[in-house]
């Protein structure tokens, strides 16, 4: 039996940030385990929307050079790097 796919109703394609609220704010959040996830995070989490997440793919290199500059467990490797992505 497939598992039953949820509807959000979350619509934005350019705010995370809404999109997360809007959820959160459902009686019914708990049937979406990331957005909890986010939640028990603490103030300033959400899930990125679609557009926000185009956005961080466009500026992998740039991102990956400053996780390979600042994160002492990012590690050197270009296979890691290439996963991480």
């Amino acid at each position: 039996m497939a598992k039953q796919r949820h509807r959000t109703a979350a619509t934005s394609r350019t705010d995370g940030s809404l999109n997360t609220a809007f959820i959160l704010s459902r009686p019914d959040k708990k049937e979406f385990p990331a957005f909890m996830w986010c939640e028990s995070l603490g103030d300033g989490w959400y899930l990125p929307a679609i557009e926000e997440l185009y956005d961080i793919a466009s500026k992998r290199t740039i991102i990956g050079s400053a996780l390979r500059k600042y994160d002492k467990n990012y590690g050197e490797s270009d296979e890691f790097f290439e996963d991480f992505w």
